[in-house]
């Protein structure tokens, strides 16, 4: 009971607040269901003690999972690139958006980024009416980290990974456009977080090279260290605003784990703090509680903000952070984004409603 009266303290930040039982209810059961079981805190332990052999750098060890049914979360088809007999039997939703979920540096497939993302759209789209779409996770997990236990060689093999992972990424997507399973290419919508949000980048900048201008890529913190300078054989192409038509970003660990610069065509800023070089997000303050250190928990944030805006779309943020608290709600956060809202936003979320927010 502590714990819906905490949640929805931060619901009420969110959208309006429910002055029905039963409708509070229903609101902590779908969280529970399709929000909170799939986010597991990826603490630095479990890092050190992954076991799945040699990092790869080939890009067919990328794999393409398909979510459509709203009902599951778990049962997903696997698309596979250039297989023609993959996509013709693969259940596809005609004419629907494609929503690409890109994990980051050591997850993959199974990991919390994806799975938070990938089951508040499943589970907005078994509310039925408008809501349906096809969610393609790209699993790059084998190029994303390695058995080996020194941080520095994986995190930068990781990074020279970005390129060719993004680029297999939009090779499949153009695969896909060619043989119809894609209605359109502006139907296809990228969410990458940390590393995942340039490999989107990359993916973005591959089909731009084949006169095909992606619909829109959401970048979730994307990942700044190696990323701020041109270091020959270390640093790998970082997302820019012109990947896509549109590009929305979400900065919860700027300066850290987070890169430190204004890249989308709107970068939103939640709980930005009063020291612009280090966010740190309230709910990632007590440390042993989370046991995760203090910006990986931030940056591991942003998967969870955006996840609750698909659910939960009155989300707003203030383009003057010096009224932040009584401004106009001009730019709305997350999944509906008008792209017409563009330059800096900031939102003010409570510490006392985020502390919910670790037990997803």
């Amino acid at each position: 009971m502590r714990h819906l009266e905490l949640f929805l303290v931060l619901l009420s930040v969110f959208t309006k607040a429910s002055s029905s039982d039963r409708e509070k209810a229903d609101i902590e059961r779908k969280l529970i269901k399709h929000v909170k079981e799939p986010y597991r805190t990826e603490i630095l332990e479990d890092f050190f003690t992954r076991k799945t052999g040699e990092v790869s750098s080939n890009p067919d060890d990328v794999r393409f999972c398909l979510y459509t049914n709203p009902y599951d979360s778990d049962d997903f088809y696997e698309l596979r690139y250039k297989d023609l007999n993959s996509v013709k039997n693969a259940p596809i939703i005609p004419q629907a958006p494609w929503k690409v979920l890109i994990h980051g540096f050591t997850q993959s497939q199974n990991s919390s980024m994806p799975g938070v993302i990938k089951n508040a759209y499943l589970e907005a789209m078994s509310k039925g009416g408008d809501t349906q779409v096809n969610v393609l996770v790209v699993d790059w997990g084998k190029l994303a980290y390695s058995s080996q236990d020194v941080l520095i060689p994986i995190y930068t093999a990781a990074v020279r990974n970005v390129e060719p992972a993004g680029n297999r990424t939009g090779e499949m997507i153009q695969f896909l456009l060619e043989n119809g399973a894609v209605a359109s290419i502006s139907k296809v919508h990228i969410v990458g977080f940390s590393l995942g949000a340039h490999v989107a980048g990359n993916a973005g900048n591959y089909l731009k090279s084949q006169g095909l201008s992606l619909g829109r890529i959401s970048g979730l913190d994307p990942a700044g260290p190696l990323f701020y300078a041109n270091i020959p054989n270390f640093n790998g192409r970082q997302l820019t605003h012109e990947d896509a038509v549109d590009v929305d970003i979400y900065h919860t660990s700027w300066g850290s784990y987070g890169i430190a610069e204004n890249i989308g065509d709107a970068d939103f800023h939640p709980n930005p703090g009063f020291n612009p070089l280090l966010q740190t997000q309230p709910s990632c303050l007590n440390l042993v509680k989370t046991k995760m250190l203090l910006q990986v928990c931030s940056h591991n944030m942003a998967p969870v903000f955006y996840a609750v805006s698909i659910l939960y779309p009155e989300i707003y943020g203030c383009s003057n952070f010096a009224i932040l608290r009584t401004c106009d709600k001009t730019g709305q956060f997350g999944e509906f984004w008008n792209s017409n809202s563009t330059g800096n936003f900031y939102l003010d979320i409570p510490s006392s409603g985020l502390l919910l927010l670790k037990h997803l």
